[in-house]
C-alpha cells in the first residue's frame, strides 16, 4: 500500500526541485475501485530547462508509470532553456503511458521558450491566472539565431502573451481513463 505523502526532496535553496509530492484519493469508505489508479504525482520545475531538468522529468514519468499513477502533474515556471533537453522532455511526455498535465503556476509564472513546447506536449495544458506563455523559437546553445527569430524577439518588437484561466486538473484527469 502506498503512503499518501511519498516524500519531499531537499528544500535547500540550491536544490533545483524543491517539491515532489504524491497525493492519494481513496481509503476506507471510498468508492474508488482498487483497479482504478487514484494517485497523482506532482513535481515542481522552477528553473531553466537543461539536462538536469530533463533527467528529473524523465525520472518522474518513469516513476508515475511504474506506480500506475492516475496523473503526473508538472508545475512549471521557466524562462526556457536548452534545445536538446527540451526535445528529450517533449519525447518523454509524448511517449508517456501516464497522462501528463503541465500546470504553469503560481501567479506570475511563465512557460517561455522551451516551456511552451513542454506545455504543448502535455495531455493537459493548465495555466494559473496571471501566468503567461510565449516566445517559442529555437536558438543555438551559443545564443545565435536559428532561422531569423532573434530579430523578431528584439525588445523593440512587442510580443503577445496568452493568459489562460485555470481548470480543474483532477476533473479533467478522471475522464482520461
Amino acid at each position: 500500500m502506498r503512503s499518501e505523502h511519498r516524500g519531499r526532496a531537499a528544500s535547500v535553496a540550491w536544490h533545483p526541485y524543491p517539491r515532489v509530492w504524491r497525493a492519494h484519493h481513496g481509503g476506507p469508505g471510498s468508492s474508488a475501485s482498487p483497479s482504478v489508479p487514484t494517485t497523482v504525482l506532482l513535481i515542481t520545475v522552477n528553473r531553466s530547462i537543461d539536462h538536469v531538468t530533463q533527467g528529473f522529468i524523465a525520472h518522474a514519468v518513469k516513476q508515475a508509470e511504474q506506480e500506475h499513477d492516475a496523473l503526473l502533474v508538472i508545475q512549471l515556471d521557466t524562462p526556457g532553456g536548452a534545445y536538446d533537453a527540451t526535445r528529450k522532455i517533449v519525447q518523454h511526455l509524448l511517449a508517456a503511458d501516464v497522462p501528463v498535465a503541465v500546470y504553469v503556476a503560481p501567479k506570475g509564472a511563465r512557460a517561455a521558450s522551451a516551456g511552451t513546447f513542454i506545455l504543448a506536449a502535455a495531455n493537459f495544458a493548465v495555466m494559473a491566472p496571471g501566468t503567461n506563455i510565449g516566445a517559442a523559437s529555437p536558438m543555438s546553445a551559443t545564443g545565435k539565431d536559428i532561422g531569423g527569430t532573434l530579430q523578431e524577439k528584439s525588445p523593440t518588437t512587442p510580443q503577445p502573451s496568452c493568459v489562460a484561466s485555470p481548470r480543474s486538473v483532477a476533473a479533467t484527469a478522471t475522464s482520461w481513463r
